[in-house]
C-alpha cells in the first residue's frame, strides 16, 4: 500500500489531498487463508481535528488470479472502526466479475471522536484467498479537511 499527497494538478482535477494505491502484485493483499477477508488500515484521522472524505475510487487494473478463472469476485468496502462501509459500500474489483472502473464515495464527511484509521476491507470469492491474486491496481482519492473551529 502506498499513501502519497496528490500533486497540485491531480488535487484540483481529482478533488483530493491524498491518494492510496493498493496492488495485487505488491504483496498488499497477503491473506492466504480461504474465505478470509483482509482489512488494511491507513490514514488515521485525528479526533475532533480532522474530517475525512473519500472522493472516489479508480480501478486502474481489475484484480485477477490469472491461473484460476473461478476466482471471480473481489469485493471492497472502505470505512473505519465505527462503520466498515462509511466511505464506500461494496464494489466489485475482479476482472472475472462485474467490476466497476470508477465509483464515487458515499459523500460522508466524518469527524471522529477518537483517533480513527480508515480501513479497506477486501473479500475474496468463496473458497478462494486474496494472496493468489496476481494482477490488479486500485487508487482511492481522499480529502482531509481541518475540522477545528475557527476563532
Amino acid at each position: 500500500m502506498t499513501i502519497v499527497p496528490t500533486t497540485l494538478e491531480n488535487g484540483v482535477v481529482k478533488r483530493s489531498d491524498f491518494v492510496v494505491d493498493i496492488t495485487a502484485d505488491g504483496g498488499d493483499l497477503s491473506a492466504a487463508v480461504n474465505n478470509t477477508a483482509l482489512v488494511l488500515s491507513c490514514l488515521t484521522t485525528l479526533a475532533n481535528v480532522m474530517m475525512i472524505e473519500l472522493s472516489h475510487v479508480e480501478l486502474l487494473e481489475p484484480f485477477q488470479d490469472t491461473t484460476d478463472a473461478a476466482q471471480n469476485s473481489t469485493s471492497l468496502t472502505i470505512g473505519d472502526g465505527g462503520s466498515a462501509n462509511r466511505h464506500l459500500t461494496a464494489t466489485e474489483l475482479n476482472a472475472n466479475g462485474a467490476y466497476v472502473t470508477v465509483k464515487a464515495g458515499t459523500g460522508t464527511k466524518y469527524v471522529p471522536g477518537a483517533d480513527t484509521p480508515t480501513t479497506f476491507t477486501f473479500t475474496p470469492t468463496a473458497g478462494k484467498n486474496l494472496a493468489n491474486l496476481n494482477k490488479g491496481k486500485l487508487r482511492a482519492y481522499f480529502r482531509v479537511i481541518d475540522a477545528r473551529p475557527r476563532p
